[in-house]
């Protein structure tokens, strides 16, 4: 099966080579079958133990850094992956609504120290919903991160979302989900 183009030009963050990936591989393994771990090592894929239910046929580009399709896309299309700036801030993560200053177990600057510009983009996650924290105030992007049930909420987070936080870290800047 050939790839098809990309419908907006690729972003410089690998994600939508991922998606090409999984149409050149046929698909991936389950998370259950092929689970993340966390450092370096040698690639343990299976080609036998692809689901086919996870084939693609390339990936949808978002427009850099436009929050208001993200938003649409998550509602109306489902999970999309963004590229963002991790600092020490985001590994460091545990609960609440995350505004770049995960204290009191984060030092480096928070927000202040993270970048919009995909040069600075450094892990990818996917965005799977949006709401709104009552306890608060705060509306938030429901993320799901690979690192593990034991990484924040369960392996997500709830990120800070609205106009006060913009394209908080980059989270717009580099968006696509596969088609």
């Amino acid at each position: 099966m050939r790839t098809p183009p990309l419908t907006r030009p690729r972003p410089p963050a690998p994600i939508a080579d991922a998606f090409q990936y999984l149409n050149a591989t046929g698909g991936q393994e389950l998370e259950s079958v092929y689970p993340y771990t966390q450092g370096k090592g040698s690639c343990a894929f299976a080609a036998g133990k692809v689901q086919p239910e996870t084939q693609t046929t390339g990936a949808f580009n978002l427009t850099s850094g436009d929050l208001d399709e993200l938003q649409l896309k998550v509602a109306t299309v489902g999970p999309v992956t963004v590229g963002i700036d991790a600092n020490a801030c985001f590994s460091a993560y545990q609960s609440g609504v995350y505004d770049g200053d995960a204290k009191p177990y984060c030092s480096d600057g928070g927000a202040a120290s993270c970048g919009e510009d995909p040069a600075s983009l450094t892990h990818a996650v996917i965005v799977v919903g949006y709401g709104h924290d009552g306890q608060t105030g705060l509306d938030y992007w429901w993320i799901r991160n690979s690192w593990g049930a034991q990484w924040g909420l369960g392996g997500y987070m709830k990120w800070a979302r609205g106009p006060k936080y913009g394209n908080f870290c980059g989270l717009a800047t580099c968006a696509s989900y596969p088609m």
